[in-house]
């Protein structure tokens, strides 16, 4: 997942990267690693959790506060959203609930909330840090015309959200 802060630099994080990676664009060029900068994530949150099960899931930048957004996740067993401070290099970490695991994919809307799927069940939810009030939504009903018909799919499919997007 990648995004582009104000000044055209890049923010970019990888499935199973334990890190955001920076670009100053101004200063990349092919084959190098000239201007690519790595800010390791805060993994403390998921001690005890095998290393191969933690992932980061997607970003968001807010220009307007200058941070970025991560979800980081390991897929059935935890998921958190840190908030990168772009001025002072530092992390704020916020839990999610048990049942909100597997967070992917994050966008943030006109108002600046955030608004998260999480891939392991068929929510969506809106994240309003100020006061980490979570709101969730369910994706519809997983339908036999989507996933056809087999011995596997019963009526209580999950439609597994990942990416999202604000148009």
């Amino acid at each position: 997942s990648l995004d582009f802060d104000s000044n055209g630099n890049i923010y970019f994080v990888g499935i199973r990267s334990p890190s955001l990676w920076f670009g100053n664009t101004t200063e990349m060029s092919n084959n190098t690693y000239n201007g690519i900068t790595e800010i390791p994530l805060p993994l403390q949150g998921f001690q005890g959790v095998d290393s191969d099960l933690i992932s980061t899931g997607s970003i968001a930048v807010d220009n307007k506060d200058e941070a970025v957004w991560i979800t980081m996740l390991a897929f059935g067993y935890k998921g958190q959203i840190l908030k990168f401070n772009t001025n002072n290099q530092t992390f704020d970490t916020f839990d999610l609930p048990s049942q909100l695991n597997s967070p992917v994919g994050i966008v943030l809307d006109d108002k600046r909330n955030l608004w998260v799927t999480d891939h392991g069940t068929s929510i969506f939810f809106n994240f309003l840090p100020d006061n980490k009030s979570i709101t969730e939504f369910a994706t519809s009903k997983a339908s036999e015309r989507i996933f056809g018909r087999s011995e596997s799919f019963t009526d209580a499919a999950y439609t597994l959200p990942y990416w999202i997007h604000k148009a």
